[in-house]
Order: C-alpha cells, then sequence, then structure tokens
C-alpha cells in the first residue's frame, strides 16, 4: 500500500541546542548533555546553572539526534539536564507520528544522509535538509505495529551483543578462579622466568617497509604490535605461536590486548615478539597471563615505550601444572565454540534487522 511521504519538519519540531562555552561551565546546576554522553554513559558531565529556554531542558525518555561529527538517535535515560549544541530534541507531533516508529525512521533517514554531510573538519547535517527529509507516514496503528516488530530486533540484537561481551570476558575469570592473579600468586605455583618456560622466535622476524609491502600483496597476514596490519604473499612461520608487543604506546595504555595468538601461514615484523611452546607452558595460558601481568616496571621509554627482548624473558611467570593448563585449554575451546555460535545468532539478527526494515520502509514508501 502507498502511503504519504511527510519531510520531518512536518511532523516534529527539532530543538537545536545551546552552546555553552567553558565560562559558562560549574561544579552544580544542571548537567549539560553533549554527544559523549549520549554515546558513553560512563563520561562525566559538564555543569551549569545558565538560565536556558524550557525547550531545552531535556528529561528523560526524551528523544534526541545528534548531527555533527557522529551522527545518532538516543532514547535518553539519563538524568534530567540541558541540550547543548549539535543535539536535536525531537517533540513528535503524537496526533501524526508515533514516537516509536519516528526514531526508528530518523535512525534509517541518518544512514541515508551520511553522503550528504558537510564540513570539512567536522562533519554535520545541514538543517534544512534534515528537516526537508521525507519518510512514509502511514496510519498510527501501522506507525505502532512497524515500531514493535522493529523495537523487538532491537531487543534481540542488545542481548545477542551483551552474550558476546560474557562470553569474551568469560575466560579471564575462568583464568582468575584456576590460576589466581599472577601479580599476587595467591595459589603459590613455582616462579619462572619467561625465558625458560617458552621459545623466543623472534630471529625469524623480518620486517618490510609498507612501500616494499604494495608490491608483494597476498593472502598472508602480516602482523605488527597490535595485530593484523596487511596481507603479503609470503611467510614466515606456519603454527601457532603467541605475538607479544614489542614497543608502542599500547603496552601502557592496553587499549587493544599486549598478547595475542596467531595461527596458520603469516609473517611477523619486528614489532611483535614471537614465542613458541617448549612443554612447559601453553600458549593460551600465557595469553591470559599477560592479560593481567603489569609490564610497567619491564618497559623502558617514555616517548616509544618498549618491551625488550631481555625484559621479556626476565618477566616472572607463576607456572601451575601443564595438565592444569591443558584443562584451561579445553575450558577456552568450549566457550570458543559458544562464542562462535553467539555470532552467527548475532549476524542472522543483524540480517533479519535489516532485511524487515528495508521492507517495512521500502513498502510503505510503495
Amino acid at each position: 500500500m502507498n502511503y504519504p511521504q511527510v519531510p520531518l519538519g512536518d511532523i516534529a519540531d527539532f530543538i537545536n541546542g545551546a552552546a555553552f562555552k567553558p565560562e559558562d561551565w560549574g561544579e552544580d546546576g544542571l548537567p549539560i548533555i553533549r554527544i559523549q554522553n549520549l554515546t558513553d554513559s560512563s563520561k562525566p558531565f559538564n555543569y551549569t546553572r545558565r538560565e536556558v529556554s524550557e525547550k531545552l531542558v531535556v528529561n528523560p525518555g526524551d528523544l534526541l539526534v545528534s548531527w555533527s561529527a557522529t551522527l545518532g538517535v538516543f532514547q535518553w535515560n539519563g538524568p534530567q539536564g540541558l541540550l547543548n549544541q549539535h543535539i536535536f530534541r525531537v517533540l513528535p507531533d503524537n496526533a501524526l507520528v508515533d514516537t516509536s516508529y519516528l526514531r526508528h525512521a530518523l535512525e534509517r533517514a541518518l544512514n541515508d544522509m551520511e553522503r550528504h554531510l558537510h564540513g570539512a573538519t567536522m562533519k554535520h547535517v545541514n538543517r534544512g535538509e534534515f528537516l526537508g527529509t521525507k519518510i512514509p507516514l502511514p496510519p498510527l496503528e501501522e506507525q505502532r505495529r512497524i515500531a514493535a516488530v522493529l523495537d523487538k530486533i532491537d531487543e534481540l540484537s542488545g542481548a545477542d551483543r551483551r552474550r558476546q561481551d560474557l562470553l569474551k570476558a568469560f575466560p579471564l575469570s575462568v583464568y582468575r578462579q584456576m590460576f589466581g592473579d599472577p601479580r599476587h600468586n595467591p595459589f603459590q605455583w613455582p616462579v619462572f622466568r619467561l625465558g625458560e618456560i617458552c621459545l623466543n622466535e623472534d630471529a625469524r622476524r623480518v620486517p618490510v617497509k609498507s612501500s616494499d609491502r604494495k608490491a608483494m600483496q597476498g593472502r598472508y597476514p602480516y602482523y605488527g604490535a597490535s595485530g593484523v596490519i596487511d596481507h603479503v604473499d609470503d611467510y614466515l612461520f606456519d603454527g601457532r605461536r603467541l605475538l607479544v608487543g614489542e614497543d608502542g604506546a599500547n603496552l601502557i595504555a592496553r587499549s587493544s590486548p599486549i598478547a595475542f595468538i596467531a595461527d596458520g601461514k603469516y609473517w611477523v615484523n619486528n614489532h611483535a615478539h614471537v614465542l613458541g611452546e617448549n612443554g612447559k607452558a601453553k600458549l593460551r595460558f600465557l595469553e591470559y597471563y599477560f592479560a593481567l601481568v603489569d609490564l610497567k616496571p619491564f618497559v623502558t621509554g617514555s616517548a616509544q615505550p618498549k618491551l625488550t627482548r631481555s625484559a621479556l624473558d626476565s618477566l616472572p611467570v607463576p607456572l601451575p601444572p601443564l595438565d592444569l593448563q591443558e584443562r584451561f585449554e579445553s575450558v577456552l575451546a568450549a566457550l570458543g565454540a559458544k562464542l562462535a555460535q553467539a555470532e552467527v545468532s548475532a549476524q542472522q539478527t543483524s540480517r533479519l534487522g535489516s532485511a524487515l526494515r528495508h521492507a517495512s520502509f521500502q513498502r510503505d514508501a510503495g
């Protein structure tokens, strides 16, 4: 059935936020809601006692749209606050449009508008273009039916994400339960130097400049300090190894894993140490050891932190019996299978959601 195409500006008011300068900030008053507060609930607020229009007061449940830098549609669930610039507060005409339906329509509209972003340094949506964007407007009862279906898809997607997050976090909890925190060694395992319990294969690494790699593009992963950075037409290693970042800010910041497993055929440059097994420690055990150990006393350099070969070899490792490490690997294998199933489920939910959104809005648009 064909439904009318209606501009967003005809079915809702989009209230633009105010520009709050540092001199407006204080230690109390109402929180200023910025884009970072929409995208990350852990971000702290700035506060102000500045007087503003009542329309700029955001209440829990309000529909907000970030239109600059990071585009997004958000149902605000934080405290009452004041609307900052770069955010619209959406006031739907409830006689014409269901709020949940409008939220889904806005998400689709913003995705379509990505190619129309303006600005050289900070991309933003043009207000006139945005308000003129048309969406299909079926009767309210049909809007609510569509929104209910899409809300359910969002609920399933959220459950998928939470399940994956739990499964990804669980191995570290299992490690702590089985072996304790290596920084404290609560089970009093015998302590060995890392260099005694694994093979170091750094001598086999070969760095290749980016300009030279262009001539040797291929299917084999090329690893650096934090993971795959390219693919080349040859390999240096075949089989499982533990790669440990040798240099870079990540040694201190830990924004990504310091140690990670590489398997199959691959190339490694000189920014990652390469560790193999010598029968005393399992690589997956060591992988999670590196997730917990404090490397700061062993890292040199401030501008460019570095974990040298000698420092790496000297790391103290509380070492449980090999059979207990193997049991840990078995647990990881079972968790990996469950995570793979969860990822397949999430992909299926995502595809279903995309198909339903397309079908709903496409059909409604006629």
